[in-house]
């Protein structure tokens, strides 16, 4: 005699395999989406630090050859200068970029690839008057910006200040003998 044993039924049935794989679907592309926005996030901020790393380097190169030169002439968008060897230089706004011009050779201050300038203002404080205080106080040199940060996915528009005290401002006479 044969024995019958009973069958349980603890499989899923075809209808809830698929709503069960559709959810998990849904639920996979949503989260394929969120890695992709993430991902392409972190390239966009890389990108824009790599540029502001370039920007904070060129303006501390401004600030170490204003701090250290003495001389200086201003004009709107150029200022030249001797440097801390008493070498003729120039610090010129080209072709949307600020160049160092120094013995016969040019530098870019800013990655034209990173940073576009597009103005550049060099003005001075030069404090009058007759008393001891005035001929020695410090000539404050301000350059005033406008640059655009510029990554593959769009650009970033900053308007930057700088101010710097040349230390040979204080001295009574050019430290280059002239």
């Amino acid at each position: 005699m044969a024995s019958t044993f009973p069958i349980k039924s603890r499989a899923f049935t075809l209808g809830e395999a698929v709503i069960a794989s559709f959810v998990f679907l849904i639920a996979l592309g949503i989260i394929s989406q969120i890695v992709i926005t993430i991902t392409k996030t972190s390239f966009q901020i890389n990108e824009f630090n790599n540029a502001l790393d370039n920007l904070r380097l060129g303006m501390e190169k401004i600030w170490r050859e204003i701090k250290y030169g003495s001389d200086f002439s201003i004009s709107a968008s150029t200022m030249g200068f001797n440097d801390r060897n008493c070498r003729p230089s120039s610090l010129d706004f080209v072709n949307n970029n600020l160049v160092l011009k120094k013995d016969n050779e040019t530098t870019n201050i800013f990655d034209p690839s990173l940073i576009k300038v597009n103005s550049v203002n060099f003005s001075f404080d030069n404090p009058a008057g007759g008393s001891f205080y005035f001929e020695r106080a410090p000539k404050i040199i301000v350059i005033s910006m406008d640059v655009d940060i510029k990554s593959k996915t769009g650009s970033l528009n900053l308007k930057i200040e700088e101010a710097s005290a040349p230390l040979n401002s204080l001295l009574p006479k050019s430290p280059c003998g002239e």
